[in-house]
């Protein structure tokens, strides 16, 4: 996994280039683009309990996406 901020201050942008097989976790929206070889899994992290503890005491999406790259 290589990656580069992008724009740093405040509106700073993280490039992450994933190999085969590597995958990331991100929040719900805060992907901007990805190529056609990620593939995107949503789901609700701990349940719904664990996805509403983190909604109100972090102020984070209650769902997680999985990127993972399998085709290159």
């Amino acid at each position: 996994m290589n990656f580069q901020v992008l724009y740093p201050g405040a509106f700073a942008s993280l490039e992450v280039m994933l190999g085969n097989g590597e995958s990331m976790k991100a929040e719900s929206g805060a992907m901007v683009t990805m190529s056609e070889t990620i593939d995107v899994d949503s789901k609700m992290e701990g349940g719904l309990f664990g996805g509403l503890k983190r909604k109100f005491l972090t102020g984070e999406s209650l769902f997680l996406q999985t990127l993972k790259a399998e085709r290159g």
